[in-house]
């Protein structure tokens, strides 16, 4: 079972292995910085001999990088000192920040900033639901239509606990799991006791659509946890500002490696350093986007 003092353990270690990873030579601290020779702004964890060197692309880099220095391993570090300290302290009643805590470690952990109510108010549900449909079935000789109305119940209460607003969206990953198990939870709905005449073929009918919303909850987790269709492709753009326009414009072929577009980058500028340049680095990514049903329409 989850608890607050779980996650928070897990936060801290998480984030204490990350930034314990990016440290090299006890440097915990970076700066910004230039490069030797293009002095493109950067960030170091060392200014004469650095061992770290980030190099940002963005429109406001000097922002960014700043922003990389203020959370560096140094920061990271003592976040994770923090989150274990509210770990051990998450048993006491009333324990000070515990709720901001947890958002923080869901952060770090990638799963919902919700509380944890709203995966609790659907299990529950779904046991309140499982509970009435078993003691309808052990009480009543045709259980057909309470049988029924229970499922109905199961289901009204996993849509609308998947519905309810959120602080923010589960990952991707953790979607997934979520309705996978509610997949699992429905299955177990099936029934398999002796049944003869009507009811038996209700109870096939049951079933059948026990399985149907199964499967609909499973092609729902692929969905959110979609599958590459080609390895990602990554390419390196020289840009040029056009002075009429206003606009980054392509300025060349584009490059498989970083080290090509910095030489086609010292050519331009030596050619004419009155322009403005720029490098962009391009990713395209390939996922596989699930079939149209003969009931849905196509999407523009």
């Amino acid at each position: 079972m989850t608890t607050p003092a779980t996650e928070l353990r897990a936060a801290a270690a998480l984030l204490r292995d990350k930034a314990t990873e990016a440290v090299h030579e006890g440097r915990t601290t970076w700066s910004t910085g230039n490069t030797l020779g293009s002095r493109s702004p950067v960030v170091v964890d060392d200014q004469e001999q650095p061992s770290v060197l980030i190099e940002t692309f963005a429109a406001r880099l000097e922002r960014v990088n700043s922003y990389l220095t203020l959370v560096g391993p140094a920061t990271g570090l003592a976040l994770a000192d923090w989150l274990d300290t509210m770990a051990r302290n998450s048993n006491d009643e009333g324990a000070a920040f515990l709720d901001h805590a947890l958002a923080v470690a869901r952060q770090v952990l990638g799963t919902p900033t919700t509380d944890t109510v709203a995966a609790d108010r659907l299990r529950e549900a779904a046991q309140r639901a499982l509970e009435s449909l078993n003691a309808l079935i052990a009480d009543t000789t045709d259980p057909g239509v309470e049988a029924l109305g229970a499922r109905h119940e199961l289901g009204q209460a996993l849509l609308n606990t998947s519905l309810a607003p959120a602080s923010a969206p589960a990952a991707p990953a953790d979607r997934a799991a979520v309705l996978r198990e509610a997949a699992d939870i429905a299955e177990t709905l099936r029934q398999f006791e002796p049944a003869y005449g009507p009811r038996k073929d209700a109870q096939v009918s049951e079933n059948v659509g026990v399985l149907r919303v199964a499967d609909h909850f499973r092609r729902l987790a692929d969905e959110a946890q979609p599958t590459e269709a080609h390895p990602t492709e990554t390419e390196w753009v020289l840009e040029t500002l056009w002075r009429t326009t206003g606009k980054w414009r392509r300025f060349g072929p584009s490059r498989a490696t970083r080290h090509e577009a910095d030489q086609d980058h010292e050519r331009a500028v030596t050619q004419d350093p009155s322009r403005q340049y720029r490098i962009v680095r391009a990713v395209t990514t390939s996922t596989i986007a699930p079939a149209t049903t003969a009931t849905e329409e196509p999407q523009p």
